[in-house]
């Protein structure tokens, strides 16, 4: 499991990474590979649920 911590760093933050959901797939996807995830569950919400199936598809040897 993985907790995270809230606060937030607005240099973090590229309107142009994020103007679409793919930035956010992409993020998914690059801590999966920090984490050396592979058959990791994702569970979201709405949105947060489209983000993951945008992840699963830029990433399917991680599923």
């Amino acid at each position: 499991m993985i907790r995270w911590t809230f606060g937030s760093d607005l240099s973090a933050f590229h309107e142009g990474r994020y103007s679409s959901l793919d930035g956010y797939a992409d993020d998914v996807v690059e801590v999966c590979a920090a984490l050396d995830l592979k058959g990791a569950v994702f569970v979201g919400h709405s949105v947060s649920a489209m983000v993951g199936v945008l992840a699963a598809a830029k990433a399917p040897d991680r599923a």
